[in-house]
């Protein structure tokens, strides 16, 4: 895949509301950064061989692409692993999400997702689009294709994402 030039970095601690996170992520693995360096996030960090398939979960139902996959690298937590940074690539899927269990920043690097909210508002968002998704949330979350995405959240307690 060819992946547009991101200019992101993480410099500092940015402030996000409190989040609670999936059990799910807890699997994941962080790259190690030194204290006090500028983090380069880096689509090509993902390891695309340890995909896993995505199940029906609290917080959200497969409604089709049974059998999609993801794969996801934690690109940086901060040292009280509160402050959370990744990249995230998700085969083609539909989910209906019932009470987010988090406030998430993502930002769609490739790919189209179609956003319904329990009020019927339908929004399309494709590669360059900024987007939160607030802790509550409940609505469908249909991509239109694959999708590649940095996310960020700020954990309530550290000890829900370590």
């Amino acid at each position: 895949m060819n992946y547009k030039k991101l200019n992101f970095a993480v410099v500092g601690l940015m402030l996000f509301p409190n989040l609670v996170i999936s059990k799910d992520l807890e699997k994941k693995e962080t790259v190690n950064v030194e204290r006090n360096q500028i983090v380069k996030i880096d689509p090509s960090s993902l390891v695309r061989e340890s995909k896993f398939e995505l199940k029906d979960s609290f917080e959200f139902k497969v409604i089709s692409g049974f059998g999609a996959k993801m794969s996801e690298a934690r690109i940086y937590k901060s040292t009280d692993k509160k402050f959370d940074v990744g990249v995230t690539e998700i085969d083609k899927v539909t989910l209906n999400f019932y009470d987010w269990p988090i406030d998430e920043f993502v930002y769609l690097i490739e790919g189209q997702v179609e956003i319904t909210d329990q009020n019927l508002n339908v929004n399309v968002y494709g590669p360059g689009d900024s987007i939160v998704i607030p802790k509550g949330f409940s609505g469908v979350w249909k991509q239109l294709s694959s999708v590649t995405m940095v996310t960020i959240f700020y954990l309530a307690e550290s000890n829900q994402h370590s």
